[in-house]
């Protein structure tokens, strides 16, 4: 059982530094993304995180990749296709059709930076949809502290 907590608390220790690493360019206002879909494949592919940075629509150019959000709340990450002096048209790299909607500056999250980690946003995905086993494994830590630091207290006496 002992082995188990080990290797439970060295997993938790690995998924914190890792989760911490993703989240350091939030310091230099940049947001991490998670890739959801494999339209922007080669180029950017499932599973991986990106950043995007803030910007305002004027600094957008042709070719640059952007997220925004559609009219229903969803984001989207895709190279920008067309740009004129009031909206972007934007297109999937894996798309044989640019996009429906246009992009306007109030749809605009930003610009994707040239950083992406792979696979690490399976990672966030699976923390985000099951916090609960990250709770319960916290709670096995904060437990097997409690057990060790009692044992070693009954040792010294």
């Amino acid at each position: 059982m002992k082995k188990i907590i080990k290797t439970i608390t060295i997993i938790i220790y690995i998924l914190i530094f890792l989760y911490a690493l993703i989240f350091i360019p939030l310091l230099f206002s940049y947001k991490p993304l998670v890739v959801q879909t494999n339209s922007m494949e080669p180029t950017l592919k499932v599973g991986e995180v990106i950043y995007i940075k803030t910007v305002n629509i004027k600094e957008i150019k042709e070719n640059d990749i952007v997220t925004y959000s559609m009219s229903n709340g969803k984001l989207i990450t895709h190279r920008v296709y067309k740009k004129t002096n009031e909206y972007l048209i934007t297109k999937g790299d894996r798309n044989n059709t640019v996009d429906s909607e246009k992009v306007y500056s109030k749809n605009l999250i930003g610009k994707s930076s040239k950083i992406a980690i792979p696979y690490i946003g399976f990672i966030i995905s699976f923390i985000k949809e099951n916090y609960y086993i990250v709770f319960i494994l916290i709670l096995i830590i904060g437990l097997d502290f409690i057990i060790n630091k009692n044992k070693s207290e009954e040792k010294k006496k």
